[in-house]
């Protein structure tokens, strides 16, 4: 009974591309901002619904200037996402 298994000669690996280990470490750090800002915009999201369903003026002046500061966050993410950005 075959296991199935079959081990390739170095010539036929050629082929296969190797993603380097700082082009792996970039594509994980972009994946992190990614989650951040995802996480970023839902926060922006959750705080609009409740500036809507605010009664109170200052309350909803407290979520406005919140909601202010988290799309400063989210600029600053989608700066990094920028190509030049690892060049600087």
């Amino acid at each position: 009974m075959s296991s199935g298994l079959y081990a390739h000669r170095p010539d036929e690996l050629d082929g296969i591309a190797v993603v380097p280990a700082a082009q792996r470490a970039a594509m994980r750090e972009t994946a992190e901002i990614w989650r951040e800002l995802i996480h970023e915009l839902a926060t922006v999201r959750a705080l609009t619904a409740a500036a809507l369903g605010a009664s109170d003026e200052s309350a909803r002046v407290a979520m406005l200037m919140l909601i202010e500061a988290e799309a400063d966050e989210v600029t600053a993410l989608v700066q990094q996402l920028k190509p030049d950005h690892h060049a600087a």
